[in-house]
């Protein structure tokens, strides 16, 4: 099966013309210019919010309450509902149609203090240029050093989002890039420590820590070093306020149970398997969870058997960020990017099958760009949400693990050593 489905992959090669090629830059372009367009037809308005009435950073207005509300010495009541919507009602200079929610730790406040003091809009432009300096940073990190490999990671939707939604996936990107690094390089410990500081969205790292658990032998290191970062983490979250610690521990749970089934809850922008059971199938929320349990026990299992084969270490490393997509309950659409280092890894350590990554990567890309426009249209006129992203990177994450798995040997009608050619 896995040899029909690689020759099927080859077959398409041929459609990757260098003139289609030239698409994704034209299709990104369009995306970041249109979105720069409606950011200063709103800046020379003199508002806060874009020409379509949405606040500028959109998302970033949940750290800019955080980081207000502790400048203001009140963080006991980050997870306060009632503070972040006064706050952000005064940012939209009326009560918000839509309030963002602060959904991290205590201690990832305090990076939003300083940008508390300045005012919008430009609290989250710098936001935002900051974290394309993360991105760049990420990137270079990983060994790019070609500008236009840059500009093709960015024409990628989730890219976009992360900085037009003012979030903080680059960040996200940059962590994890830091602790490959440091864990290709055989410095677990730090690998580890560095790793503790995503600990902010704790959902991003449990593919890796699924690998070091299952090398636990040679991974001990790591997991030591991610130790003693949570309990760095935890007490910095004690010292921000106790209070507030033990609220988020609660307020997790609320997300759980009901944050991804409430109405309001742009499913649509939702991209991770357990969402993707809930848009499918509203009002069987039991179901729903049975599901995702189901797919990620088998995905996990799946993982287990090709981490246990002779594949290189890099590879499983790049694969274990991808688990972390296939198991984690609640990612949106710019969480995506994370998987920007996977592709790299991929792309670096197996270039004699760069062809199968061209085409995997353009099938992916396609279908970024489209999945949550449909669901969105699915959702408006069916009340269901049928996220096509996440079926596809399943078929392609299984797909990966079966071919990587097997011998080149199976494979006689091709010659791997020239499929560049």
């Amino acid at each position: 099966m896995v040899q029909e489905i690689t020759t099927g992959i080859l077959s398409l090669t041929n459609l990757l013309t260098p003139q289609r090629l030239r698409y994704p830059y034209l299709i990104g372009a369009a995306l970041w210019f249109g979105w720069c367009l409606s950011l200063a037809a709103g800046f020379f308005s003199g508002g806060h919010t874009d020409r379509f009435g949405q606040l500028i950073g959109t998302d970033f207005a949940a750290f800019y309450s955080a980081g207000k509300i502790v400048l203001e010495g009140k963080a006991d009541q980050l997870y306060n509902p009632a503070v972040s919507i006064q706050i952000q009602s005064e940012l939209y200079g009326k009560p918000p149609d839509q309030f963002n929610p602060y959904l991290n730790p205590p201690f990832f406040a305090l990076l939003f203090v300083p940008f508390a003091l300045l005012l919008y809009p430009a609290s989250p432009i710098l936001w935002m240029a900051l974290n394309l300096c993360f991105f760049v940073a990420a990137l270079w990190i990983l060994g790019i050093r070609i500008p236009r490999h840059y500009l093709l990671a960015l024409t990628w939707l989730p890219a976009w989002s992360a900085i037009s939604f003012g979030q903080n996936a680059f960040l996200s990107l940059l962590i994890l890039s830091c602790g490959y690094k440091l864990w290709k390089t055989d410095r677990k410990l730090l690998s580890g420590l560095v790793y503790g500081l995503l600990l902010y969205k704790p959902q991003l790292l449990i593919g890796v820590v699924i690998l070091w658990l299952i090398d636990y032998r040679k991974s001990w290191p790591s997991l030591l070093g991610l130790t003693f970062s949570a309990i760095a983490v935890v007490g910095l979250s004690l010292a921000v306020s106790p209070q507030a610690t033990w609220n988020y521990l609660s307020y997790t749970q609320l997300i759980n149970s009901a944050l991804l089934t409430a109405n309001e809850f742009p499913i649509w922008n939702a991209h991770g398997i357990q969402t993707f059971w809930i848009g499918l199938l509203p009002g069987l929320t039991k179901l729903s969870q049975f599901l995702y349990l189901f797919c990620i026990a088998g995905n996990i299992l799946i993982f287990y058997k090709f981490s246990r084969q002779s594949n290189p270490p890099t590879i499983k490393f790049a694969l274990a960020i991808g688990l972390t997509v296939c198991t984690t309950p609640y990612l949106m659409v710019y969480d995506w990017s994370i998987l920007i280092l996977p592709a790299v890894i991929m792309w670096q350590e197996k270039p004699d099958q760069q062809p199968i990554w061209k085409i995997l990567y353009s099938f992916l890309w396609i279908t970024m760009l489209v999945s949550s426009a449909l669901t969105a249209l699915e959702f408006h006129y069916l009340r269901i949400a049928l996220q096509l992203s996440v079926p596809v990177f399943e078929m392609i994450f299984i797909y990966v693990l079966k071919f990587l798995g097997t011998k080149p040997a199976a494979f006689p009608h091709l010659d791997f050593s020239e499929m560049n050619s």
